[in-house]
């Protein structure tokens, strides 16, 4: 056994192996322990600079904000103002355009006026033209003898009548006594078809019945012909044209040879009406029916 100084027993092996670990792991400790403090003072160091580092970035955002946000709202300004001078523009625009427009409006009314105006002295010559010729022809038509069936005085009445009739009964009873001068009945009885309707407005409606029992003299009809004097009769008593009706009628029925009814139709006329010019050709027919 080794010894070692005096009054000491050499240390084992083992015992100093221990003790060498010991040491060591102390030493390690404290070295681990330093090293552990210096890297805390290094973090801590380090995490500093990463708060001054996040608010100097906020800072810098935070004015980058504000600088953009200046800048925007003076865009936005500019933009407004734009706007608002543009609507200004076209405000201006359209009530230039309004004046324009009322002022063509105001010419056209001055020219439709005056159009209007024209056509007015130009129907008056016309018009007057017009009827002057109509005039001319109906005083040659009349030097044109009508059919002997057809009676001239009550003829010649009713065309001086047309010019006071309304147009829409005027143009029908032209054109159907026109056709009845000219002998053309069939044509005349279509013209005063025509004529009913505006003949009740106009209180017309004995005139056209009367015309439609001469056509249909002319035409060789005489039961039609007696109809329309029996309804003309009936529900026109008091009519001016009486007295020549009741003389047509007896005449018609002469020819049917009813000649009991002829001499009741002339004594109405006579006695309804005596101090007509139809009453002394009825008293005659009268006398020749005796026979």
């Amino acid at each position: 056994m080794i010894e070692g100084r005096v009054g000491r027993k050499a240390p084992r092996p083992f015992f100093l192996l221990r003790l060498v670990c010991s040491k060591s792991m102390k030493i390690d400790f404290i070295e681990g322990a330093k090293v552990r403090e210096a890297g805390v003072r290094v973090g801590s160091q380090r995490n500093l600079t990463t708060v001054a580092r996040g608010w100097v970035l906020k800072g810098v955002l935070a004015a980058m904000a504000l600088q953009l946000g200046a800048c925007t709202d003076a865009r936005v300004r500019v933009d407004v103002q734009r706007l608002k001078t543009d609507l200004e523009d076209a405000r201006g625009f359209q009530a230039e355009q309004t004046a324009k427009i009322s002022s063509l409006e105001n010419d056209v009314r001055r020219l439709s006026g005056r159009v209007d105006e024209i056509e007015f002295q130009q129907n008056q010559r016309f018009g007057s033209a017009l009827n002057t010729i109509k005039g001319d022809l109906t005083s040659l038509r009349r030097r044109i003898p009508p059919p002997a069936i057809v009676p001239v005085v009550e003829l010649e009445a009713d065309e001086d009548a047309l010019l006071s009739l309304p147009g829409e009964l005027a143009a029908p009873m032209s054109e159907a006594l026109a056709g009845v001068r000219d002998g053309n009945f069939g044509k005349a009885l279509e013209s005063l078809d025509q004529a009913m309707g505006p003949a009740f407005e106009a209180n017309w409606v004995a005139g056209v019945i009367f015309w439609k029992a001469v056509s249909l003299e002319g035409m060789n009809n005489p039961r039609g012909a007696i109809e329309q004097y029996l309804a003309l009769s009936s529900q026109y008593p008091t009519s001016e044209r009486m007295p020549t009706v009741l003389l047509r009628q007896a005449s018609v029925f002469v020819r049917l040879g009813d000649k009991r009814a002829a001499r009741a139709a002339l004594n109405k006329l006579i006695s309804d009406h005596p101090r007509s010019a139809q009453a002394n050709p009825a008293r005659q027919k009268i006398k020749e029916l005796g026979r």
